[in-house]
C-alpha cells in the first residue's frame, strides 16, 4: 500500500497499542507505526492488513412464549441486511434444531418446537445470505412451558338434589 490517504492517523503515543474505533465494516485497512524520539523517527513497520467484520448483535429475552414456541428477538446492526437465527437443544449448539435464515427484521416467531424442553437460541448478522457475517451474539436461554392439558370428558352427573349435584370427569 502507498498509505496515500488515511482512515486514521495517531500520533505521539506513549504506548504501545492503539484502538480504531471508528471505522467502516467490512473495509480493508492497513497498519504501520514508527518509533520517535529526540533523535528523530524510525523507519515504519512492516504494514499489516485488518479487515473489519460486521458488529456483533444482542440477543435478548423471548418473548410470545407458549408450549410449542416463542419469538427470538436482538439487536439491530449497523449495515447488516439479514440475519440468521439458530436454535438448539444444548448450549453449545452441536444439535441445531431449527435454522431461521434470511432474517430481515429483529425478531422471529420460532415455532414447532416440543413442550416442556430448554432450547437455545442465538443470532449472527451478515450482509447478505452467508457472505461477511458477523461473529455470533450471546445464547439465550428459553424453557417451554408444559403443553396444555388435554380436554376432560365429562360423565354422567350424579346426586342431585333440590340445592345442587355432583359433576363427574
Amino acid at each position: 500500500p502507498t498509505f496515500s490517504s488515511f482512515a486514521e492517523q495517531v500520533s505521539n503515543l506513549s504506548s504501545t497499542s492503539v484502538t480504531f474505533n471508528s471505522l467502516s465494516a467490512f473495509l480493508v485497512y492497513y497498519v504501520r507505526v514508527r518509533a520517535k524520539n529526540a533523535s528523530g523517527n524510525s523507519s515504519y513497520s512492516t504494514s499489516k492488513q485488518v479487515a473489519t467484520t460486521l458488529a456483533t448483535p444482542t440477543a435478548s429475552t423471548a418473548s410470545s412464549v407458549n408450549a410449542t414456541g416463542f419469538t427470538a428477538n436482538w439487536s439491530s446492526v449497523s449495515d447488516a441486511q439479514q440475519y440468521k437465527v439458530e436454535v438448539a437443544s444444548d448450549d453449545t449448539f452441536s444439535t441445531i434444531v431449527k435454522t431461521e435464515s434470511g432474517v430481515t427484521t429483529t425478531s422471529r416467531a420460532i415455532t414447532g418446537l416440543s413442550a416442556s424442553t430448554t432450547y437455545y437460541y442465538r443470532v449472527q448478522a451478515s450482509l447478505s445470505e452467508g457472505s461477511r457475517t458477523s461473529t455470533y451474539s450471546n445464547t439465550i436461554t428459553q424453557e417451554r412451558t408444559s403443553a396444555s392439558p388435554s380436554e376432560p370428558t365429562a360423565y354422567d352427573t350424579s346426586s342431585v338434589i333440590s340445592n345442587g349435584f355432583t359433576e363427574n370427569w
